[in-house]
């Protein structure tokens, strides 16, 4: 996994980014019939390394001055598909 320390400014950014791809790279492994490039499986991927990581968890979406919290989960996968 490389990490591009460009937009990351602290440790827990870089941590969280860790794990999503730790958890693309699992899908990876187990997924006997894991195609990327169809859609709906990397949509798939995405929506559980999401909610995985902790990247669509509400404090991280108000300190990204999302301040909707009701269906912030939702949103938030739309935009990372």
């Amino acid at each position: 996994i490389v990490v591009c320390s460009n937009h990351l400014t602290i440790q827990d950014e870089v941590n969280q980014v860790v794990i999503h791809e730790l958890i693309h790279a699992f899908d990876d492994c187990r997924a006997a019939n894991l195609d990327w490039t169809n859609c709906a499986h990397h949509a798939c991927s995405e929506i559980r390394a999401g909610h995985l990581s902790g990247d669509c968890h509400y404090k991280r979406e108000l300190l990204r001055g999302f301040v909707k919290i009701r269906g912030h989960e939702q949103v938030n996968q739309l935009f990372n598909l």
